[in-house]
């Protein structure tokens, strides 16, 4: 599912809500002018409303003509009362009392519908089964003790920043277990899911047996399956290395999903314990040249003792 199927996706849920909650008022006033005292009030209520309408707002006759429509108000609230309702259940009561349900405010997209968009964006990455790590989470002091860690922070930060415009499209955190780069990862995605960009989170034993299901599917269906790896405005391949190596798969596997976003301008993130050389061993010089690529990857190396057990 795309970015865009997402935020329709949306749009259509608050329609729906929108409708139901305009539809349960207009019952209500329904069943409640079928109380022939609240018909009255609410007729009387409505003259006094077009006679101020039609006067100046400093007008003295206002203030009196408003106290009189205050009197049929209460009387009407009482006859509301009689019957099991209130005002607040003849009129539509939307989620977002700000857009109304529409999802935009002078054509901007509303808060509401950005944080829906926020919480399946958040959803559809897979980072909801990590930890979910901020930069909130940041040890200062840890950093202070580790000059890769550090510099990897900041670049990090850089990289948000400017995303997805930073020098580098993409960035490649290389280094033994437990050195902070799937923290880092986490942080980058949960930053970037904050703006509603739509990011996904793999390891790359997920990104393997996503891409082998998708042979699995009729072909009409195959698009459906890659098309969260392909179109995302974000990829973290995490650990990769992990997977099995299936022969003339995994490989090719990895390769297609790369280099499809590399010619789309599409950003990547890779997280791996192994160095450039055992990367190469393992996957041959067609994919290294692809991971590390120098025009458009930065590759990190992260130094020091497992964190995880420093905790």
């Amino acid at each position: 599912m795309t970015k865009t199927q997402i935020i329709l996706n949306q749009l259509e849920k608050m329609k729906q809500s929108r409708i139901q909650a305009q539809l349960t008022a207009d019952n209500n006033l329904a069943l409640a002018r079928q109380n022939s005292k609240f018909k009255k009030l609410e007729s009387d209520m409505r003259k006094i409303q077009v006679e101020i309408s039609k006067l100046a707002p400093n007008d003295e006759k206002v203030k009196e003509l408003y106290f009189e429509y205050n009197k049929l108000r209460d009387a009407s609230t009482e006859a509301l009362k009689k019957i099991g309702l209130t005002y607040k259940d003849t009129v539509p009561q939307y989620n977002c009392p700000i857009c109304c349900d529409v999802g935009f405010v002078n054509g901007k997209k509303c808060e509401c519908l950005i944080k829906k968009v926020q919480e399946e964006l958040l959803n559809q990455s897979g980072i909801s089964k990590y930890s979910g790590h901020s930069f909130d989470d940041v040890d200062i002091n840890i950093l202070a003790k580790n000059p890769t860690l550090d510099k990897a922070y900041k670049i990090a930060k850089a990289y948000i920043k400017d995303f997805p415009n930073y020098k580098y499209k993409n960035l490649v955190f290389c280094g033994e277990v437990g050195t902070g780069k799937t923290f880092l990862m986490e942080c980058i995605a949960s930053e970037l899911i904050k703006t509603t960009n739509y990011v996904v989170f793999v390891t790359s034993f997920d990104l393997n047996n996503t891409v082998i299901r998708s042979m699995s599917v009729p072909f009409v269906e195959r698009d459906e399956v890659l098309e969260p790896l392909l179109e995302c405005d974000l990829l973290l391949i995490d650990d990769l290395g992990s997977e099995p190596i299936m022969k003339n798969v995994s490989i090719n596997n990895l390769f297609t999903i790369i280099n499809e976003r590399q010619r789309h301008d599409k950003c990547t993130i890779i997280g791996t314990n192994l160095t450039p050389q055992m990367i190469k061993e393992r996957y041959g010089d067609r994919l290294v040249s692809r991971i590390f690529d120098l025009n458009t990857t930065l590759p990190i190396k992260l130094d020091g003792k497992d964190l995880r057990i420093q905790r």
